[in-house]
């Protein structure tokens, strides 16, 4: 099954229901009136944070005159926009701060990713997920951990479908050296990396403390690329209460060196394998596990 990618879809209807207006000369106050709606509305639908209701979308291509088949593939991806993505199947267990990541991440073709402290959401076991989880917001409740958990699992689908993500993941060495929930979800934590990494569409390294000082000592990051040259690459990076989308070209420029280098101080993946393979013998070792 083909993925849908309806937050790529959605923005590029309201990318070019904006510039069908700008040509033909309209302003937002005038779809407003056509929809008679108001300019919060407008605004939201023209940077794609809303969807387009089809009968309102064929009212505002034909108020633009918009020609064949332009029209028709506007209102097929709108269509496409609004199927019920991830997040609407989960609509508590999303950070706010973390969702207009995830509602890209679901639609990206490929994802570049690097990691320092602990194992990407995409590659987490269950039992790693709730130890990160509770760690990280001792506040939250067992309800709000569980379906925090849910969506991380849920979310791994986009590794493992018929239509899978490219997925690269550089992990620091200290992410599989690091005691998150105890030796046994280590095990199987471990165990997960390795089961990726036979992945056709996985690419795992581990970047070793050998490596020393390298390209990316301040923070992770994910770089997101997309199947349409239409859609340009953007960059997530997150601290402990913020987040940010960057899609600027000097930014997209830095992130993608910076991976680049991060790729040639790693392992090799056969090199990665085996150290993954080690730490899996020393965390069974640990754990006092025959």
């Amino acid at each position: 099954m083909v993925r849908p990618r309806p937050t790529i879809r959605r923005r590029r209807v309201a990318r070019e229901v904006r510039r069908l207006r700008e040509e033909a000369g309209r302003t937002r106050d005038d779809i407003a009136r056509l929809l008679e709606c108001g300019l919060p509305k407008i605004s939201k639908l023209e940077t794609y944070r809303a969807n387009f209701n089809p009968s309102e979308l064929i009212r505002v291509l034909d108020y633009l005159g918009t020609p064949d088949p332009l029209r028709t593939q506007l209102i097929e991806w709108n269509r496409e926009a609004r199927h019920r993505g991830l997040l609407q199947e989960h609509p508590e267990a999303a950070p706010e701060t973390r969702r207009p990541y995830m509602a890209f991440e679901q639609d990206a073709s490929r994802l570049q990713v690097y990691e320092s402290e602990l194992v990407h959401g995409l590659a987490q076991t269950e039992d790693y997920a709730r130890a990160v989880v509770e760690a990280m917001a001792p506040q939250m409740s067992d309800v709000e951990v569980r379906r925090r958990v849910e969506l991380r699992m849920a979310r791994q689908a986009l590794v493992t479908c018929d239509d899978p993500v490219d997925y690269w993941l550089i992990l620091n060495e200290a992410v599989v050296r690091r005691a998150v929930g105890g030796a046994k979800t280590m095990i199987g934590q471990v165990e997960r990396l390795l089961e990726l990494a036979r992945r056709k569409n996985v690419t795992l390294q581990v970047l070793p403390f050998s490596a020393g000082a390298h390209a990316a000592m301040s923070s992770p990051f994910t770089i997101l690329s997309f199947d349409n040259d239409d859609e340009p690459p953007m960059v997530y990076v997150e601290d402990v209460s913020h987040s940010y989308l960057l899609e600027k070209a000097g930014q997209l420029d830095t992130y993608n060196v910076a991976f680049n280098r991060l790729r040639a101080s790693a392992l090799s993946p056969d090199l990665s394998f085996e150290l993954l393979r080690t730490a899996a013998n020393e965390w069974t070792r640990a754990g006092g596990i025959a």
